[in-house]
Parts: structure tokens; C-alpha cells; sequence
């Protein structure tokens, strides 16, 4: 199991030691993470990522092959603002402001992982709706300082 701080309970999920020799395979899978005092599990490896804010797409995109990133915030395609504006391109949908806020939108692409922060209101009243999806939905707390960013990543 993987707390709210990356850490990982080895003792609740033993194949957990071997995400490093197995470059994104399966093996760590399924997995859960205690975060914000509630858990998200998911069962396999995500393969159709929604990352509804810049902030979560630039980390995703960062992490993962764009290929299992569904859709993401249309910010990303701003040079100025993106780090990841490259990969950004290859995300089948993007996510116009509005949308970022509508539950059934966001549904509609199927995903089977939702990341989304949680310093824009319209995605913290997105999220309650979303949480009763049963889809595995991280929201993040702020990106606003490095200690921040680093927490969140991990």
C-alpha cells in the first residue's frame, strides 16, 4: 500500500518492491494509496488517464507514456505555461475550462483514472461528483511550492 506520501507499506502489498524492475508492468497491481484520508484503489495499471488541470497533465505526461492519457486540460498546448506541451499533443482530447468542471464530460471519455487539483473551485465541486463514479480519482492538494510539487509527484 502507498500512503499519502509515496511511502509504501510492503507488510499490505508484497509485489510492491519490484515497480522498479519491472518499468510500468502490472506487477504492482492492483494498488492502493491513502490519501486525504480515504482510499484509492485501482486494479490494474491505467491505461485512459483524464488529467483535468495543467498542473496534473504536466506531471502525468511527465511520468507516463501520453499514449494512456485520454484527455487533458487544453492549457497544455500553451508553450508559455506547459512543460509538457510536446506530449500534450498526442492526448486524443483536450479539456476546454468548462469542461474541466462537468462530471459528465469528463465520464464521457471512460476513464479509468481521474487526477485533478484541488486549488480550482470548479474541480473541488467536480470532485464530490466524480468520487461517486467509483472511478480511482487522486485530487491534489497545491502545487505552489518545490516541497509541494515533489509530494505530489511522488
Amino acid at each position: 500500500m502507498i500512503n499519502g506520501k509515496g511511502e509504501v507499506n510492503e507488510q499490505e502489498h508484497a509485489t510492491s518492491d519490484r515497480a522498479d524492475e519491472t518499468d510500468e508492468s502490472d506487477a504492482v497491481f492492483p494498488v492502493t494509496i491513502n490519501l486525504d484520508q480515504r482510499q484509492v484503489k485501482a486494479a490494474s495499471k491505467p491505461q485512459r488517464i483524464v488529467a483535468i488541470s495543467l498542473d496534473t497533465a504536466d506531471a502525468v505526461l511527465e511520468l507516463t507514456d501520453p499514449s494512456r492519457v485520454i484527455a487533458v486540460a487544453d492549457s497544455i498546448d500553451n508553450v508559455h505555461l506547459a512543460f509538457q506541451s510536446k506530449a500534450g499533443e498526442q492526448a486524443a482530447n483536450k479539456l476546454r475550462f468548462a469542461d474541466s468542471r462537468d462530471p459528465e464530460k469528463i465520464l464521457a471519455y471512460e476513464p479509468d483514472l481521474i487526477l485533478l487539483t484541488k486549488q480550482h473551485e470548479g474541480e473541488m465541486d467536480a470532485e464530490q461528483i466524480l468520487l461517486q463514479s467509483g472511478i480511482p480519482l487522486i485530487s491534489f492538494q497545491l502545487w505552489n511550492t518545490i516541497d509541494e510539487i515533489a509530494a505530489n509527484i511522488r
